[in-house]
């Protein structure tokens, strides 16, 4: 392991190259739907087909690269790092596959699926929304 000084310099420098990845994209931006897009949603219910223009995703990947460089994945830090470059990565996969099976795919691994279990192993993420919107409504 290297000294703690050179450590703690090379995990600011991975996380500035996590931080330039992140900013370098835009989430909601990228996966917002135009007005006619909205009202056909609104009106049939059923999912429209946007055309998504092409994102460039170059520079957030050259970061999460170059901060993988750095990273070393001894102690909390590293660890953490490393979890932020993977969850950056998958995020940046995800918007590339916008339109396709592979954007459900990038974006289960980020966010879940309503199907999954809670902490108590029993409830599943669905049922909480089904009994919050039952509540608040």
């Amino acid at each position: 392991m290297p000294a703690l000084p050179a450590l703690r310099e090379r995990q600011i420098k991975a996380a500035g190259h996590l931080n330039a990845a992140m900013s370098s994209i835009r989430i909601l931006g990228s996966l917002i739907w135009d007005e006619d897009h909205k009202k056909a949603f609104l009106k049939s219910g059923s999912l429209p087909k946007p055309r998504y223009e092409a994102v460039d995703l170059e520079a957030c990947f050259e970061h999460v690269k170059d901060a993988r460089q750095l990273i070393e994945n001894e102690g909390d830090v590293g660890e953490w790092l490393t979890r932020a470059a993977d969850s950056i990565e998958t995020t940046a996969l995800m918007l590339g596959a916008r339109g396709t099976a592979k954007f459900f795919t990038h974006s289960s691994k980020l966010y879940g699926v309503p199907t999954e279990t809670l902490i108590d192993r029993k409830t599943r993420v669905i049922d909480l929304a089904r009994h919050m919107d039952d509540t608040l409504n």
